[in-house]
């Protein structure tokens, strides 16, 4: 029997779905990525169907493809069709409305669904400088038996899954490129597609998975999403939208939700005003080289005048066609936005709470080892430098309003477990035994070495001694 709804995915011919169209299913129905939509019309063209007039189109997940956009251009190929459609919608749970000027031309109206209940979604959210330490904070505090974990960075996931030895309780979700990567690393527990009799304790998504896929379960897993702007910058989630997908994913309930990010108060972040204004001067200088381009007599300053309109910033906002991209436009104001709210925690606290749509728990946390000093460490700073930032974190961790501190311990242990050896380095030298051996690795393992063999020599004249003194088998009285 033929499937009511028809799936185009990858390996769905033309063919494949001329044969649907010929079914016998009265009411056709076909669900298709906008990458594929021409398979899709250009079946049924072929099979003498109106397509404009026959079939209703609707665009789901529209904020998608003003987020997507930067990175995946072809996402806006079946625009021009759409609005040929005589039956259309435009719709999502978190629509980010368009500047397409053919919304208005076609006089579009806004449906605005809400609820009549209290929707508003409990978050606790964790802002911190150190997110590997501040998840063995979170794992310790929110049990559960399942964890759903939303982390756009393949990189990250691997450290995590290895820093807190969790490989064999995890499993991974993402694209298939990223499986390959995983493999390459001889991480063999990723796959592409969601299966339950995958799930584990620790299941991590990529962001594919963020919307549009329902993840039924029979148990209410913890959710946690992870940004981690040190390392992956396009692990940032925008609270407005994302967040509220993700969150969604869970068809059948959840336990908690919980935002545990870094910050970083240098990302660029433009108003829409000055993005505008800026667009808008590329845009003229760009038409400037085109029209020099049409006027041009001679094969050489066609093919130079081309080569600039190929290379300058302002043509990945130019449609194939030489019109303008709207949605690149919306793109980078949307980009931007989103940046602002990762500057610091009151940022990304105020961003929440002006969706509506959560209600805050902010705990935030700070560690005497940040992420930028740990990723360095991890990568592998310069032997001396290696040394000297251990060292100088060790002395902060030995200051009397630290000596105390939770976090000063587990920043210890962390870096005991990493650097064993620098570690036992700064308790028999201290800071300024390495600082006036210029934290030379070389020279530290001599005086480590030499304060050891002295020690042990000690030992032995020590045992020497009451050897001498005392006889064995001998009783002694006080």
């Amino acid at each position: 029997m033929t499937k009511e709804i028809f799936g185009v995915y990858e390996g769905v011919t033309k063919d494949d779905v001329i044969d649907y169209l010929y079914s016998d299913v009265k009411f056709k129905k076909i669900m298709v990525t906008p990458e594929s939509f021409s398979k899709v019309k250009d079946a049924i063209e072929e099979v003498g169907m109106n397509l404009y007039q026959d079939f209703f189109l609707l665009f789901d997940e529209c904020e998608r493809i003003i987020q997507d956009v930067s990175y995946r251009k072809t996402i806006t190929l079946p625009m021009d069709d759409f609005f040929l459609f005589k039956g259309k919608a435009f719709i999502s749970a978190t629509p980010l409305p368009p500047s397409d000027p053919r919304f208005k031309k076609k006089r579009f109206t806004e449906l605005h669904v809400v609820p009549d209940f209290d929707n508003t979604i409990d978050l606790e959210l964790m802002p911190t400088n150190n997110i590997l330490l501040s998840l063995k904070h979170y794992f310790s505090h929110h049990k559960n038996d399942h964890y759903f974990i939303f982390l756009n960075s393949t990189d990250t996931i691997a450290s995590v899954i290895k820093t807190l030895n969790i490989r064999t309780e995890s499993h991974v979700f993402c694209a298939r490129e990223s499986v390959v990567k995983f493999r390459a690393i001889n991480l063999n527990i990723a796959n592409q597609h969601f299966e339950n009799k995958l799930i584990k304790k620790y299941n991590f998504f990529s962001s594919r998975f963020n919307s549009a896929v329902d993840l039924k379960v029979a148990f209410k897993p913890n959710i946690l999403i992870i940004s981690d702007l040190t390392r992956a910058l396009h692990s940032k989630v925008d609270p407005l939208t994302q967040v509220v997908q993700i969150i969604g994913r869970l068809r059948n309930g959840y336990n908690n939700v919980t935002h545990i990010t870094n910050l970083k108060e240098n990302l660029v972040s433009k108003t829409e005003e000055q993005i505008i204004n800026y667009l808008e001067g590329c845009e003229s200088a760009y038409n400037t080289i085109k029209a020099l381009r049409q006027a041009a007599t001679t094969e050489g300053a066609r093919n130079t005048l081309d080569q600039c309109l190929e290379l300058v910033e302002y043509a990945q906002f130019v449609n194939p066609d030489g019109s303008k991209n709207y949605y690149m436009f919306d793109n980078e104001i949307h980009s931007n936005r989103v940046n602002g709210y990762y500057h610091n925690a009151e940022t990304l606290k105020l961003a929440y709470e002006q969706t509506n749509r959560f209600k805050i728990k902010f705990k935030p946390q700070e560690y005497l080892l940040d992420d930028i000093h740990n990723n360095k460490l991890e990568a592998g700073l310069s032997n001396i430098a290696l040394y000297r930032k251990i060292a100088e974190t060790l002395l902060k961790i030995e200051d009397a309003d630290n000596a105390l501190n939770m976090n000063a311990f587990i920043v210890r242990a962390q870096l005991q477990k990493m650097f064993p050896d620098i570690c036992d380095a700064f308790r028999k030298l201290k800071y300024e035994g390495m600082a006036e051996l210029n934290f030379s690795p070389g020279k530290i393992r001599d005086a480590v070495y030499k304060i050891t063999t002295d020690k042990e020599k000690k030992h032995f004249e020590f045992l020497q001694l009451l050897n001498i003194a005392f006889n064995i088998d001998k009783v002694y009285t006080t």
